[in-house]
């Protein structure tokens, strides 16, 4: 009972300036380019429709993956050039069943702290490989290190780490670096 309660936490907890932003950003293409525009409304429903309906304990990394991507999309279109994206999935890597929305809040903090800040063109790229019977995923973006402290953790990477704490116990990690680095190891 308490996966669910935490899953409907995470689903009412859409970023209200995600959805400002991405539907400022549809309406800006709808005049110049009207083609854009229409993908980016699908890539928004898409959106939507998986956030508002994933009662799954578990999806396939291919799910979760689709998910992101739908964010990406508009995402990218927001920031244009300024957002480049890297994708290396390993074979075998998309079957995995992952909690659902367990990826996305991670790619959502690595460009809001990371690529977002940058004074120029940032890269983020996403990653993922077997490591025997666990399945890593990585999150990288190119921020800018200063020497300020690590922040705490917000409330994405908290409640993604406390999801595969209660999960998958002592086997699963999530690290936060200052180099802009989230990654995470569970075993499936």
């Amino acid at each position: 009972a308490s996966t669910a309660a935490e899953l409907a936490a995470l689903q009412a907890q859409i970023e209200p300036h995600f959805l400002f932003n991405a539907l400022n950003t549809i309406a800006a293409f709808c005049r110049t380019q009207p083609d854009r525009a229409r993908g980016l409304v699908l890539s928004f429903a898409t959106y939507c429709r998986s956030t508002l309906r994933r009662p799954e304990t578990f999806v396939t990394l291919a799910e979760e993956l689709g998910h992101v991507d739908a964010y990406l999309a508009l995402e990218q279109a927001r920031f244009g050039d300024s957002l480049e994206l890297e994708r290396r999935i390993a074979p075998g890597a998309e079957e995995a069943l992952v909690p659902p929305f367990l990826v996305q809040p991670l790619v959502e903090n690595a460009i809001k702290h990371g690529v977002s800040r940058r004074p120029g063109p940032g890269t983020l790229a996403l990653s993922s490989r077997r490591d025997g019977a666990s399945l890593v995923v990585e999150i990288r973006n190119d921020a800018v290190v200063d020497d300020r402290p690590p922040r705490p953790d917000g409330v994405g990477l908290a409640n993604t780490r406390a999801r595969i704490s209660q999960i998958y116990g002592a086997a699963a990690s999530l690290e936060a670096r200052p180099e802009g680095v989230d990654a995470f190891l569970a075993v499936l």
